[in-house]
């Protein structure tokens, strides 16, 4: 999660918002029975590989800059983790007056799984069910730098990602994100070769076509939220849309205000819903709810909140910590 992007890349600002908008949606068109249905929240899940395929191509272009190692897996670590913490803090004392805090025997082993991101290794239980792909993220963060000490890394980045595909139904639905993180690395590597606006174009016109295939006959017939056809539609999109000067979407003041609190937005739209449905956690990552049907007029209730809550938090929390991060980077740098 990038903090300034270039202005060619103002389009991953909103696609990136629009992302965590629409799996705010999709969560709470589970817990509450809304009328009309409208398919793309139905089908949000589908959403989350194409935060990974981002993540990946944002890496790539970090790291082909020959930034220090050190410093791209710490500044990741600081855009995610303070977040993270201050969640698992709220959603444990919710559930200690709300939930069901009997099924928790011991209550610093509960903590100490949440805040290291233990589910990664099969943990039991998990307070925080919208950050169960993050714990795939931090690791892709902490893992990818390796690569980009061998000269002929995309080579093996692109094994990798087949390998990935190959065996996308082995193993938890955290291991099927992996091969979108690398798809995403791919992507930009594509896209660093300069195609000319009109093969862009192309390309772009391409995507729309295999998306309006995928959504009338092909993800009709997928449940499943790692399906590989979500990450190459994200990516052949990606290709086409950034750098393309035919369609030049600027970042710009308001694009990177979206950008700053998507991830808020996708930390604290289910602690919203929780209060507001008087919803039980289970202690497995589960939320317990009778659903019940309401005005689609909630969707509007339910965004504003939770856009307002991600603004003050990103602001007033995230954004400091980030200052001070890079002010001891800086003040590092210069005794070096």
């Amino acid at each position: 999660m990038v903090e300034n992007l270039k202005n060619q890349y103002g389009c991953i600002e909103i696609i990136r918002f629009v992302s965590a908008i629409l799996i705010a949606l999709l969560h709470i068109n589970w817990w509450i029975e809304l009328n009309p249905n409208i398919y793309f929240i139905q089908n949000g899940e589908k959403i989350v590989p194409v935060f990974c395929v981002i993540a990946g191509l944002l890496s790539d272009k970090t790291l082909s800059k020959n930034l220090e190692i050190k410093y791209y897996i710490n500044s990741r670590l600081i855009r995610i983790l303070p977040l993270y913490f201050l969640s698992i803090i709220i959603l444990i004392l919710i559930n200690k007056f709300y939930g069901y805090s009997n099924l928790i025997e011991d209550k610093l082993s509960y903590l100490i799984q949440n805040i290291f991101m233990l589910r990664i290794i099969n943990a039991p239980f998990l307070v925080s069910p919208q950050h169960w792909s993050l714990t795939v993220e931090i690791f892709f963060y902490i893992t990818i730098p390796i690569f980009y000490l061998y000269k002929n890394k995309y080579k093996i980045i692109g094994i990798f990602t087949l390998i990935l595909i190959i065996s996308d139904f082995i193993g938890p639905r955290e291991l099927g994100l992996y091969k979108f993180l690398f798809m995403g690395i791919l992507a930009n590597v594509i896209i660093n070769y300069n195609l000319k606006c009109y093969h862009k174009t192309i390309i772009l016109l391409l995507s729309f076509i295999y998306l309006a295939v995928y959504l009338n006959y092909i993800g009709k017939n997928i449940v499943s939220q790692n399906n590989v056809h979500t990450g190459i539609i994200t990516c052949i999109f990606l290709i086409g849309l950034i750098n393309n000067k035919y369609i030049n979407i600027k970042s710009n003041s308001f694009t990177n205000y979206l950008s700053n609190i998507s991830y808020s937005i996708y930390t604290f739209h289910v602690i919203v819903l929780i209060i507001y449905k008087d919803i039980k956690l289970d202690g497995t990552g589960n939320l317990n709810v009778n659903k019940s049907q309401e005005s689609i007029y909630i969707y509007l209730i339910y965004l504003t909140i939770t856009i307002l809550i991600s603004t003050i938090t990103y602001y007033f929390y995230e954004k400091p910590i980030i200052k001070i991060f890079n002010k001891i980077n800086k003040r590092n740098l210069i005794n070096n």
